[in-house]
C-alpha cells in the first residue's frame, strides 16, 4: 500500500445567510475520497440559521466568524488561515463531487508548470437536479485575455505558493472576483482542464441578477482589464492583446446593460468598437448577444422582430 502523505488542500467556504443549502456543501466535502484536507468556512455575518449549522460540523471543519464584509473578505479571511498547498473556493451552494480533490491534486502533482486545474461541471437547480453539463473550454490564456472569457469555474484548485504572498480575491471587486484570480494566476503558469464532471454551480432565486447588479457588473468589466495591464508584473509579450481585450470589456459591459437601456450601454459599446477600429475581432462570439447588442443601437422596432424571430430563442 502507497503510505505517502499526500498534499495538504484547503477548501474554503464563505456563507451569508445560506442556511437552505450549507449542510449538503458541507457533506459534499466531507464525503471527499481524498483525506488530507482541512474545511475552513467563514461565517459573514449571517442573519439566519447558517452560522447554528455550520457549528454542528465544528469537529470536523474550522469555523470563523465575521462581521458581515461581503463574499471576498470572507474567502480572504479564509485564505490567510488555510495552510494547504493546495486551495479550493467552494460556494455555500455549489456541493462538490466526491472525487473532485483527489483527480485535481493527480493533475497538480504530475505536472510543476501548472498552478491550476478546472473540471466540467453540473449546472443545477434549487433541489439539486441537473439542469445541463458545462464542458469547460480547453485552457489558453490568450483566448481568455482577448475574448474575455473565464474558463476555469467551480471546482478549481490552485497552487497557494502561485499567488505569490497576493489576497485570493481583490477588494476592489466583487463581482469579477474569479475572473480576477484566473488571469492573475495565468501570469504565473499554466492551468489546465479536468475532463470530468467534478462540480456544479446552482441557479436559485436569491442569487438572480437585478438591473442594478448587472450595472456594476458592467463597470467592472471594464476596470478588472484596465488594472490588469496596469500591473509590474505583466510580461511585455501580453501587451499586444491589450485593445482587444479591452473591447471585449467593453463589448459585455454593453451587453450587461442592454436591456435596461442605461447610457452607458451605448457608450461602452462605441468605445469597443473605437478599440477595435469599429469592429471588435469576437463580436459574432455570442449570436443572441450580437442581435441585442444591434437591436439597441438601432433601436427600431424591426430590429426588435428581427432579434425574437432569429436569436430570441437561442443560447
Amino acid at each position: 500500500m502507497n503510505n505517502i502523505k499526500r498534499p495538504l488542500v484547503s477548501i474554503i467556504t464563505p456563507v451569508y445567510n445560506g442556511e437552505k443549502y450549507i449542510a449538503e456543501t458541507i457533506e459534499s466535502v466531507l464525503a471527499q475520497n481524498y483525506e488530507n484536507i482541512e474545511y475552513i468556512i467563514i461565517d459573514d455575518g449571517s442573519s439566519d440559521n447558517s452560522l447554528t449549522i455550520v457549528e454542528k460540523y465544528s469537529e470536523k471543519i474550522s469555523v470563523f466568524s465575521q462581521k458581515n464584509q461581503g463574499e471576498a473578505a470572507a474567502v480572504n479571511k479564509g485564505f490567510n488561515h488555510s495552510n494547504g498547498d493546495y486551495i479550493c473556493v467552494v460556494n455555500a451552494d455549489d456541493p462538490i463531487y466526491p472525487k473532485l480533490i483527489s483527480r485535481a491534486t493527480y493533475q497538480l502533482e504530475s505536472d510543476d508548470n501548472l498552478v491550476a486545474v478546472y473540471p466540467d461541471w453540473h449546472y443545477i437547480d434549487e433541489k439539486g437536479n441537473i439542469i445541463r453539463t458545462n464542458q469547460c473550454k480547453e485552457y489558453d490564456f490568450r483566448v481568455m485575455l482577448e475574448q474575455h472569457i473565464c474558463i476555469p469555474g467551480p471546482g478549481t484548485v490552485f497552487k497557494k505558493s502561485a499567488l505569490k504572498n497576493e489576497n485570493l480575491r481583490d477588494l476592489r471587486y466583487k463581482h469579477v472576483t474569479d475572473f480576477d484570480l484566473w488571469l492573475r494566476l495565468g501570469l504565473q503558469g499554466n492551468m489546465k482542464r479536468i475532463p470530468e464532471v467534478l462540480a456544479t454551480w446552482r441557479d436559485h432565486a436569491e442569487g438572480s441578477t437585478s438591473s442594478g447588479r448587472n450595472a456594476s457588473i458592467a463597470s467592472e468589466q471594464i476596470t478588472l482589464i484596465e488594472n490588469f495591464f496596469a500591473r509590474p508584473d505583466i510580461q511585455s509579450e501580453f501587451y499586444k492583446y491589450k485593445a482587444q481585450s479591452l473591447s471585449m470589456a467593453y463589448y459585455y459591459a454593453a451587453a450587461f446593460v442592454v436591456e435596461t437601456h442605461n447610457i452607458p450601454a451605448r457608450r461602452y459599446l462605441l468605445k469597443s468598437f473605437m478599440l477595435k477600429f469599429f469592429w471588435p475581432k469576437y463580436f459574432y462570439s455570442s449570436q443572441k448577444r450580437s442581435w441585442k447588442l444591434i437591436a439597441f443601437i438601432i433601436g427600431l422596432p424591426l430590429s426588435k422582430a428581427l432579434y425574437k424571430k432569429y436569436a430570441g430563442e437561442k443560447s
